[in-house]
């Protein structure tokens, strides 16, 4: 398949999974949440096909708030590997910050020791480091920096013993994060000074004891599982949703247990008249919906959701204001529109049909 395609396929699929979770009844909310998170995760790897650099951090973090509605067992790895992207893009901004000191100051030995460690330890990039560590103020890594960025395959055999000593010895004072990757250079090392190491002796000795004590610091380096922790609390669902929205000719909000979406019928969208662009007010709060069909702010379209506690979709409403400008109150009795409030399975629908001509602020309390 084209790769460009295949993604386009893949985002399609989002939606379609998307609209079924939205939708689904409580006893299938489960499956339904999986194949979405299957979905989101299959969307990124076409992404990720295409040569392009998606924002591989939103795609984890709308698939992490799918499991942790539906409880998913994937949960804590989603949650993981965001925390990962989170570090790795804090990482990246420090990197660039002192690559710009040290070009405004290259005489800066603060400066320049900090980037140095963060590209060789924290980064794991030792080919990156070696173009930074000239004029280093630190012996070791002046040193074995160097040579660390060359091949390990061209390594000489004692070379290979002193950088598995180095390595093991960043390893005692890296973070967290970062420990398991320098005890595995270590022992890629003291593996390459043995192949080239035959002989009987105190050398070969302590490499393979220093091996075995690395398979020992791995272990203690991975990543324990969490400790089981008592179910989440679960939100109280929203007893009053204040709905503000600017209304030109036919719209439909659509009201599930899991959030909120637009279904526009006719004319222009919600929020949209002329060259205005107009969020959705939702209890105060500002939402631009982002619509399927893209940036058209006419014709038929559906809204992707904006996730909100609801539970079960049982609200009353009543039209508390219809003008020209939001937070106007009362009603413009010259054009009442049409509003109805009707079932669609578990989700409640709000018509709304506006027959002025021009878009409408239309402000809407649903309560139980």
């Amino acid at each position: 398949a084209i790769p460009g395609r295949a993604a386009a396929c893949a985002d399609r699929m989002v939606d379609i999974r998307q609209r079924q979770f939205d939708g689904a009844a409580s006893a299938a909310r489960p499956a339904a949440g999986e194949a979405l998170i299957d979905a989101i995760v299959a969307a990124l790897a076409e992404r990720q096909k295409t040569g392009a650099r998606p924002d591989e951090a939103s795609y984890c973090k709308r698939a992490l708030m799918v499991a942790r509605a539906v409880r998913s067992d994937r949960a804590a790895a989603l949650d993981g590997r965001l925390k990962e992207l989170e570090q790795a893009a804090r990482l990246a901004f420090e990197v660039e910050n002192l690559k710009k000191q040290l070009a405004a100051k290259p005489d800066s030995p603060p400066v320049r020791l900090r980037l140095v460690r963060l590209l060789l330890v924290d980064m794991d990039d030792a080919a990156e480091a070696a173009k930074y560590v000239e004029g280093v103020q630190d012996a070791g890594l002046a040193k074995y920096v160097p040579a660390a960025a060359r091949p390990l395959e061209g390594a000489p055999e004692l070379a290979c013993l002193e950088l598995g000593d180095w390595y093991r010895s960043l390893a005692d004072t890296a973070p967290a994060a970062a420990k398991g990757a320098m005890f595995a250079r270590a022992q890629a090392y003291y593996k390459r000074f043995l192949e080239l190491h035959t002989a009987e002796d105190i050398g070969r000795a302590k490499a393979v004891a220093a091996l075995q004590k690395i398979e020992t610091d791995l272990q203690a380096a991975a990543p324990k599982p969490a400790p089981a922790k008592p179910p989440a609390k679960v939100a109280a669902p929203l007893k009053q949703i204040i709905i503000e929205a600017l209304i030109d000719d036919h719209s439909e909000l659509h009201i599930t247990p899991a959030g909120i979406f637009w279904r526009n019928i006719a004319a222009e969208k919600p929020g949209c008249w002329q060259d205005k662009r107009e969020p959705t007010w939702v209890n105060g709060q500002s939402w631009m919906p982002e619509w399927t069909s893209g940036p058209d702010v006419k014709g038929p379209d559906t809204s992707k959701p904006l996730p909100l506690q609801i539970g079960r979709a049982d609200f009353r409403f009543e039209v508390e204001a219809v003008g020209p400008q939001r937070g106007q109150p009362g009603m413009d009795k010259k054009n009442v529109g049409k509003v109805e409030l009707g079932a669609d399975g578990e989700a409640q629908v709000l018509s709304i049909r506006d027959p002025a001509w021009g878009g409408r602020w239309y402000r809407v309390r649903f309560f139980r």
